[in-house]
């Protein structure tokens, strides 16, 4: 019997995807997850390359961290699954949220710096030492930045658009197969280009490898051993809390960095 035109279990894909009227853009948003998570990539510095990040900065890079979270709801909205709704809405609901915070840290960085090139930003922190680090000259942009990055990762207690146990809800069940994949390797990217960010702002990049790899080692572990303290928090909780606290460090820290 065929699956029915509202079921989209993972093994029922298939049938899902050719009872939606919208199947080619449930196909072609993997490949636009995908493909915008390697493009962010290309603008990171990273010790020995550079990549393209002389030709973009910190305002390309944030339309290009924004852009797999679009490309997921794009996806699941295509989806028969009516519950895909619902894990849009999450989705995007969270990435409003920390996205706030994240622009303040992002702005008061430029400013600071006087640039929107990460090469300048890296090349200021490296030449003047440990003293010119973001998180020692802008220590309340740095919280506010681990707060914005929690989100970002999708970790908990900011889990509640992954919804891993709510598999009726959670976007990502709304995928199977290489759509699953593409997915999942988004996340992945998520960690590494959230956690390098945060590395080249506050932490003065990498001399060589095996420092930079320290730095994001350290960076990735913070938010993963929070995520072991708190539950998960609901949407309205998740929004009323990252427009709180982390914009008010945020603005703080921007006001002390003006004066």
């Amino acid at each position: 019997m065929a699956a029915s035109p509202v079921t989209c279990r993972p093994w029922q894909i298939r049938d899902t995807i050719r009872w939606s009227p919208f199947k080619w853009p449930f196909r072609d948003s993997s490949m636009l997850i995908g493909v915008s998570s390697y493009a962010a990539e290309t603008l990171l510095p990273v010790p020995g390359m550079t990549g393209i990040a002389e030709k973009g900065g910190l305002l390309v890079l944030l339309y290009m961290t924004m852009i797999p979270s679009l490309g997921m709801a794009l996806a699941a909205s295509s989806c028969a699954n009516p519950n895909a709704s619902i894990g849009v809405a999450r989705a995007l609901t969270a990435m409003l949220a920390y996205e706030v915070p994240y622009v303040i840290v992002i702005f008061g960085a430029a400013y600071h710096y006087g640039t929107m090139s990460f090469l300048e930003i890296l090349r200021i922190q490296q030449e003047q030492g440990m003293a010119a680090w973001g998180i020692a000259q802008m220590p309340l942009l740095a919280i506010a930045g681990l707060f914005a990055m929690q989100g970002m990762m999708g970790k908990q207690p900011f889990e509640i658009y992954v919804a891993p146990a709510e598999i009726a809800t959670g976007p990502m069940v709304e995928m199977g197969g290489k759509y699953m994949g593409s997915l999942l390797i988004m996340q992945s990217f998520q960690y590494y280009t959230t956690a390098v960010i945060y590395v080249t702002l506050f932490l003065g990049g990498g001399s060589n490898w095996l420092d930079f790899l320290v730095k994001v080692f350290a960076v990735v572990a913070i938010p993963t051993t929070i995520a072991f303290l708190f539950p998960r928090y609901r949407t309205e909780d998740m929004v009323r809390l990252m427009w709180k606290w982390p914009v008010i460090i945020g603005l703080l820290g921007l006001a002390f960095m003006m004066n």
